[in-house]
């Protein structure tokens, strides 16, 4: 979901994939701007979606429709702690400050290897107490651009990211 409540600029790309299925693709997002979504009383966050050529596809689009094309710079932007689902169904659950180059803790998900030579923490991942969390490997600050590259070499990231709460 584009979350319309945090920081992102009109022309993000992103991917639609609400009801209207003959419309889904990647689009630009756009704040929808019909007299029902202005209405500051009763108006709701809604997006007008245009094609590359600056055409509208779609208005009043809800934001749970539409999720950012590049999900992993996307939970990057926003912050906090996102599980990202790779296109070959591994996992990744990053951590780290809104906007930064370098995350606090990447967490790859049993199955998933790499031979980065970052700094691990196996410690906690005893202390948690969780005998699944052992077979994954837990790296400390980890540069985006390593996580990219993982993400590439998988795949991708899936569409729909998911924060952990």
């Amino acid at each position: 979901m584009l979350n319309p409540f945090t920081t992102w600029e009109p022309g993000t790309p992103v991917l639609y994939t609400g009801s209207l299925t003959d419309l889904h693709g990647q689009y630009q997002a756009y704040p929808c701007t019909c007299l029902r979504c202005n209405d500051p009383i009763v108006g709701t966050a809604r997006f007008e979606l245009r094609n590359q050529d600056g055409t509208t596809a779609a208005s009043c689009v809800r934001a749970r429709s539409i999720t950012p094309a590049d999900h992993l710079a996307h939970s990057i932007t926003e912050g906090g702690d996102h599980l990202l689902t790779l296109a070959d169904g591994h996992r990744i659950t990053i951590s780290g400050p809104a906007g930064a180059d370098t995350l606090d803790e990447v967490f790859l998900h049993p199955g998933l290897d790499t031979d980065w030579d970052h700094a691990e923490e196996r410690w906690e991942l005893h202390l948690a107490d969780d005998p699944r969390l052992l077979e994954g490997r837990l790296f400390l600050e980890v540069p985006v651009d390593d996580v990219r590259a993982l993400a590439t070499e998988h795949g991708g990231v899936l569409p729909r990211p998911v924060s952990v709460v």
